[in-house]
């Protein structure tokens, strides 16, 4: 799914961002990357993503349903590596 492999990458992008200083804030990247500030605030803890997920994801061999639009609608993305795994239907 090149969309969410796109949303993953974009999401790490903002991390390092962030933790380089080359932007202070959700609003700074979003207003230098000219996208939504609540996506970029939505989103950005998909750059914590397990690696195993992330490789999962990269190899195509995630559950049909993990869509951007399930990202979406998630409330938060758990801390945890393990209910992530859960959380999101892939094995660890």
């Amino acid at each position: 799914d090149e969309k969410l492999i796109k949303l993953i990458a974009d999401t790490r992008h903002w991390f390092e961002l962030l933790s380089s200083g080359k932007a202070n804030s959700v609003r700074d990247i979003a207003s230098q990357i000219k996208v939504d500030e609540n996506d970029v605030s939505r989103f950005l803890s998909l750059a914590f993503l397990a690696p195993h997920i992330v490789e999962t994801i990269l190899a195509g061999n995630q559950p049909p349903e993990l869509t951007v639009e399930k990202l979406k609608r998630l409330k938060s993305l758990p801390v945890s590596w393990e209910e992530q795994h859960q959380r999101l239907g892939i094995a660890p």
